[in-house]
């Protein structure tokens, strides 16, 4: 072998070894990023969730009219849920940034500068009702409840939007139901039907 054969069989090598590395570095980064953006989609999922609870305990307050609920016990709740939505709220803007497309909020520090993003709308009109409670008169209790629903039907779309699934893992678990009704449920279990969902 000639040194221009040797010269060339170690420049293929090292051309090789260095394609072979960026090769192996760009896997690594982009393994890297998928693993950012799975690790923020698991942040917000458990974020949504307590969201999604704190929600629904406000919409389930505000419907029930149980006389087993002791008074101290319901205003507990509500207060509980007054702090939950505040905190819920700013650990929020950790995942969502306000939008910032004129001066609105120039003044304020960098994260409220802008208009709040409308997945966390819902959690300070939750935070308003549960702090302010309006239930003066019948129509103040039906219009509490109306929003408090929309509430949480608005948030679980968007989250859902945010960190649901592309496809679900089971196609039975996705296939369109036939819709439940108790009344009908228990009429079957009482004709001896078992037609039971």
């Amino acid at each position: 072998m000639d040194n221009y054969q040797v010269f060339f069989a170690i420049s293929a090598l090292l051309l090789g070894l260095v394609g072979l590395f960026f090769t192996l570095e760009s896997r690594r980064k982009k393994e890297q990023e998928e693993n950012k953006k799975e690790l923020r989609r698991e942040e917000v999922l458990a974020w949504a969730d307590e969201c999604i609870e704190c929600l629904q305990s406000l919409l389930l307050l505000s419907v029930l009219d149980d006389p087993a609920l002791e008074p101290e016990k319901h205003n507990d709740i509500r207060l509980s849920i007054v702090f939950d939505t505040s905190v819920l709220i700013e650990r929020g803007r950790l995942f969502f940034k306000n939008e910032v497309v004129d001066d609105f909020g120039k003044e304020k520090e960098p994260a409220y500068r802008g208009y709040r993003p409308r997945i966390l709308d819902h959690l300070v009109v939750a935070h308003q009702i549960a702090r302010y409670w309006p239930d003066q008169s019948e129509d103040d209790i039906r219009q509490r409840s109306v929003v408090a629903e929309e509430c949480i039907k608005k948030f679980v779309s968007l989250a859902q939007l945010e960190v649901g699934r592309e496809r679900a893992a089971s196609v039975e678990a996705t296939r369109g139901g036939q819709g439940v009704d108790l009344r009908a449920l228990m009429a079957a279990v009482a004709n001896d039907r078992a037609a039971i969902i």
